[in-house]
């Protein structure tokens, strides 16, 4: 390649920023990159899985670039690692995989080293979790630490406007998040705390209908209220104004939605699952319980709401942790071959 030409890098993965209102960490990246030398193709924008599909071989096998990108997950999304993997072979070009998925480790489990078998091919390997670094680390795979960014000018440290006994659960509904755990958590809580609120937040993937037949059902209209999905640019005032952001995912593979929490200053408690454990530090920055139970959790949370000098403790370094996740801090991680 020319001292004067360009480098074109094709990504493989979800980008629906303008379908789904909020910016993935490839297209925060790429708009923070200014160098001319540089030409980025995010594959794919399309909603549309028949639309997806073409856009992707499209890209893959029709059109040029130097390097591939791909995000790498689970289930019915690893077909597209298999195919950027294909495309890298067959046109010989660099490819480069970004382990993401928080399930990824079970998928390998139940699928005989499925994945390890795909990105034993890939030539350079990164991720944002410790926790599946470690997990692939009994292949003897060489993967690069690269965490996740977040824009500190847009989620500000605020904790002077904080609704007293108010949870916040930020997450999509679906069945790896848990809703329904929220829901019965505050079913429990209500009992010693009857002024208890929970905020629920985020897009439906299914469970919607079920979450709002379980409160009424339990009679807890008066205390929760479902604001479905929003504007991201919305979120750091619902953070700033909780008490407690409550996180009941089964699986997390980095979990950017704790780090904005953190670096709103909202104390977290959280389940105990993958990356979060590898990253966070029990009683120190974050509340970790090693259950699915409601009654858990809503014991521990009862005590937090009274416990004002915990929770400033735990609002004060779970800032502390979420600064090291700026974006100005992780962009030059992002090394494009020395561009």
């Amino acid at each position: 390649m020319s001292l004067n030409s360009k480098k074109k890098i094709l990504f493989i993965g979800n980008y629906l920023s303008k379908t789904r209102g909020s910016k993935g960490v490839v297209e925060t990246i790429v708009n923070q990159i200014d160098n001319p030398k540089l030409i980025f193709r995010l594959c794919s924008k399309f909603d549309n899985k028949l639309f997806r599909l073409i856009d992707f071989i499209w890209s893959l096998f029709i059109t040029t670039y130097d390097e591939i990108y791909v995000d790498i997950y689970s289930g019915k999304a690893f077909f597209f690692t298999k195919l950027a993997v294909l495309a890298s072979k067959i046109r010989e070009k660099k490819i480069i995989g970004t382990l993401r998925g928080g399930a990824l480790k079970e998928y390998d489990q139940k699928n005989k080293s499925i994945v390890f078998k795909t990105i034993q091919k890939i030539d350079k390997l990164q991720s944002p979790s410790k926790f599946l670094i470690h997990y692939f680390n009994q292949y003897k795979l060489t993967i690069n630490y690269l965490p996740n960014p977040i824009s500190l000018i847009d989620f500000k440290y605020n904790r002077s406007k904080v609704i007293d006994n108010s949870i916040l659960w930020v997450r999509a509904f679906d069945e790896i998040y848990n809703p329904s755990l929220a829901i019965r958590i505050v079913n429990e809580l209500k009992k010693d705390v009857p002024d208890v609120k929970l905020t629920m937040i985020g897009p439906d993937r299914g469970l919607l209908k079920e979450c709002l037949l379980l409160i009424d059902s339990l009679n807890l209209k008066n205390n929760i209220e479902i604001l479905g999905k929003i504007p991201h640019g919305d979120l750091p005032l619902y953070y700033q104004t909780h008490d407690i952001f409550l996180n009941t995912t089964s699986y997390e593979s980095f979990g950017n939605a704790l780090v904005e929490a953190a670096a709103c200053g909202i104390p977290i408690v959280s389940t105990s699952v993958g990356e979060i454990p590898y990253s966070w530090e029990h009683e120190k920055n974050i509340i970790l319980i090693n259950s699915f139970e409601a009654k858990a959790f809503s014991s521990i949370i009862g005590d937090l709401m009274h416990n004002h000098d915990l929770k400033t403790s735990l609002s004060l370094l779970a800032r502390k942790k979420a600064e090291q996740y700026d974006i100005s801090k992780i962009i030059s991680l992002w090394n494009f071959s020395n561009y």
